[in-house]
């Protein structure tokens, strides 16, 4: 009488005994076995974090899974997981949670107790990516600075000193420029060099001495510098030599060329803070002829 019916499943309310009643395979002998049912404490609390770090130069983030709030219950065996299967079977657990590096994910947590109970916790991990200054627009004496990754809002420099919320910026000598960012986060900050030249845009080359040639001679000296003007087809009509390194008299093969716009490309290397950096500066001239 009075047959558990799903041995399988079973919740006792207290504390206790229950008996089991082993046949053999006549199944008209048995034997009587007694099972003590024993509760043990589990583990009373787990909760799920979050942890956010600035990335490395690599995009991923380096973490420290130890430092995420999970539980306050003492005396518990804390594992990290990066998958959640892993964590309920307790295999491939992360070795070294204290220098865990990995990208935006989830980590799962498993929490036990000295006879084995456990529970799982979850830990999302957010990496944030560096801020990154895409392009820097120069018009006259004039730049825009635009950026993306990284926590809005930026605040941009033009010397890593003086910060300012507009991305615009007037007045600016003529030379070598340097413009900062940085974000909310203050991960990193983000630099970008420019050059900004104050080219005559026009030429009429009919020897007035007026604007007869596009003067980059400012450029002679420059390292690696190399300059191509292209007409509205993408043709080359000029590229610097190594005894032609100051204009250009609007003509190609020593012919002159049509009146029109015409693309440059100018591209040489700065020594900048003890390093070399690779400069380009862009724009367009109009021949008169």
């Amino acid at each position: 009488m009075n047959e558990i019916k799903n041995p399988e499943k079973y919740h006792p309310l207290e504390i206790g005994d229950v008996y089991a009643k082993i046949f053999d395979s006549s199944e008209m002998c048995f034997v009587i076995a007694k099972i003590s049912l024993v509760f043990f404490e589990q583990v009373l609390d787990s909760y799920d974090d979050k942890l956010t770090v600035c990335a490395l130069k690599n995009g991923k983030g380096l973490f420290d899974l130890t430092k995420a709030n999970v539980t306050t219950t003492l005396d518990v065996k804390i594992e990290y997981f990066s998958d959640r299967e892993y964590a309920l079977q307790g295999i491939n657990r992360i070795e070294n949670p204290n220098t865990f590096e990995a990208s935006s994910s989830f980590v799962y947590v498993r929490i036990s107790n000295e006879i084995g109970c456990f529970r799982l916790s979850k830990i999302e991990l957010t990496v944030i990516p560096l801020v990154k200054i895409t392009k820097i627009e120069t018009y006259k004496d004039t730049a825009t600075i635009y950026a993306e990754n990284g926590v809005k809002p930026y605040l941009y420099s033009n010397d890593g000193i003086t910060w300012q919320t507009s991305n615009h910026y007037k007045q600016l000598e003529a030379g070598i420029l340097i413009f900062y960012v940085k974000d909310a986060s203050e991960c990193d900050i983000a630099s970008y060099t420019v050059a900004n030249f104050k080219l005559y845009n026009t030429i009429s080359p009919n020897k007035d001495g007026i604007n007869d040639v596009f003067d980059f001679s400012m450029l002679k000296t420059k390292k690696n510098l190399n300059i191509k003007i292209f007409n509205k087809y993408g043709e080359v009509v000029f590229t610097n030599k190594k005894d032609d390194l100051s204009f250009w008299d609007g003509k190609s093969k020593g012919r002159p060329m049509y009146s029109g716009s015409y693309f440059y490309v100018m591209q040489w290397t700065e020594i900048i803070s003890n390093r070399e950096e690779n400069i380009k500066f862009t724009g367009w001239i109009f021949v008169k002829n």
